[in-house]
């Protein structure tokens, strides 16, 4: 990239003009690339980024997180508008010393698009604990799912739970 630009910015922006089908951004890290990654999406390009967070409402925070306050209506309304889904990931050890992977799962739906644009987070990740029909899914239950395989100890979904107190109250439900 250097060769041909020195900021990835203006490499995007000129890919943009190479009428991409799909656009992978390695990694999201400043508002410049989120705010040109978002001007793709809202073109009709389908633009796929990775950002650290370990949750899904904890990535569109973070993304609403690099604009100033005094942005965050329009960035709220473009994001809800242009985005699709948000997939995060970890990883556990299994019961026969492999790895799983459990996800959070949030699809933009109807409900979801409005929630964002008032900034109503929290009402976020409840939807996504009864909208498995839509595809989502919570930490928190892929943890259960995986319990109930035999594939994870209860106690190691335990401890990578971003909410240990709510997965310990659901598997005592369950005995």
């Amino acid at each position: 990239m250097g060769m041909h630009t020195l900021k990835f910015h203006n490499a995007l922006r000129a890919a943009l003009r190479e009428d991409p089908d799909v656009i992978l951004v390695g990694e999201i890290r400043d508002q410049e690339t989120l705010s040109t990654a978002l001007e793709a999406a809202q073109t009709g390009h389908l633009v796929f980024g990775t950002l650290h967070t370990n949750s899904a409402v904890k990535t569109v925070e973070r993304v609403l997180g690099m604009f100033p306050p005094e942005e965050q209506d329009s960035v709220r309304r473009s994001m809800s508008e242009s985005l699709l889904g948000v997939i995060a990931q970890g990883l556990i050890r299994t019961t026969d010393g492999k790895r799983a992977a459990f996800h959070d799962i949030l699809v933009n739906t109807d409900a979801c698009k409005d929630y964002i644009q008032r900034g109503a987070l929290d009402e976020v990740e409840e939807i996504m604990e009864r909208s498995s029909f839509d595809g989502m899914v919570t930490t928190n239950q892929s943890l259960q799912a995986l319990i109930e395989a035999g594939r994870v100890e209860p106690d190691k979904a335990v401890a990578v739970s971003l909410k240990p107190n709510e997965l310990a109250q659901a598997l005592r439900g369950r005995s």
